[in-house]
């Protein structure tokens, strides 16, 4: 073979190796499209550095604490597989990431219902994001609107994606043979308390859930069980195992509630940071 033919045979090899280099390229750009088209790009950071998370085993009821940074997020698993999101935290990258990595650490696609306990913008602030990226059932929101531009732009967010909306106000929010989710308190009357309080029953477990509620709402609640309001529709705040606070009441409102119940933990949501109370 002459050394006229080798040079060419060279560099024709040259050249389907640059077709087959730039046909790989063309291919990885044109399916990172595709997915981009499915999967915004500015989303993928919520997929990477997941959290390791137990597997939830069949018929478990479970509850977590999101670090949601100066805000309240409240994670149900029921044993039926519903899921049920409350409150979000405030609207900055750090709490995003930690409510999103974990929400994808667990496999979740689907929220069957999100539940905003206050309307202050540390308790919508990364639903605004979540509601971009998963499937919501329905939204539940305080019965006094909220005046914030964070708010507002929430509620846009789901007229937007058709997201049901309904009032949280006193009732069975969901229920299955073994548990049931309600809304404790604001009762059916017009009440004018803001926060949104649930309650959690499940295998003989009662735990209290909510955002922020502070003075105004403890105070409500301890008012309708002195009026019996409360047990006429089955609940005793006492029997509460697990109670979850935040520490927008004084100390001496907190220790009047917690000194009504008989519970075995409290959950506390403290601001992090140097500013910590």
């Amino acid at each position: 073979m002459s050394y006229r033919t080798q040079r060419l045979e060279k560099e024709k090899l040259k050249q389907n190796i640059f077709r087959i280099v730039l046909l790989a390229i063309c291919g990885l750009l044109a399916g990172l499209c595709v997915f981009s088209a499915f999967v915004p790009m500015e989303s993928w950071r919520y997929r990477v550095g997941l959290p390791k998370v137990a597997v939830r085993e069949s018929g478990e009821a479970r509850v977590h604490y999101l670090d949601a940074e100066d805000g309240v997020c409240t994670l149900v698993e029921l044993p039926d597989g519903k899921t049920v999101l409350i409150g979000g935290g405030a609207d900055d990258g750090e709490a995003k990431k930690s409510v999103l990595r974990f929400l994808n650490a667990l496999k979740i696609r689907k929220l069957d219902a999100v539940v905003v306990p206050d309307t202050s913008a540390k308790g919508v602030g990364v639903l605004r994001e979540l509601v971009r990226y998963y499937e919501v059932g329905a939204a539940y929101l305080p019965e006094k609107e909220g005046t914030n531009a964070t708010y507002a732009a929430f509620v846009a967010d789901l007229d937007r994606k058709e997201i049901p909306k309904y009032t949280a106000s006193f009732g069975a929010l969901m229920e299955g043979e073994e548990y049931s989710l309600r809304i404790l308190y604001p009762l059916a009357d017009g009440s004018s308390i803001e926060d949104v309080v649930l309650a959690l029953s499940y295998g003989g477990t009662e735990v209290l859930l909510g955002g922020r509620y502070g003075k105004d709402a403890l105070q409500a609640i301890e008012t309708e069980k002195e009026l019996n309001l409360l047990e006429k529709w089955g609940v005793k705040i006492e029997r509460f195992d697990i109670v979850q606070l935040r520490t927008d009441a004084d100390e001496e409102t907190l220790r009047s509630f917690l000194g009504k119940l008989q519970c075995r933990a409290a959950v506390f949501s403290c601001r992090g940071g140097k500013n910590d109370s």
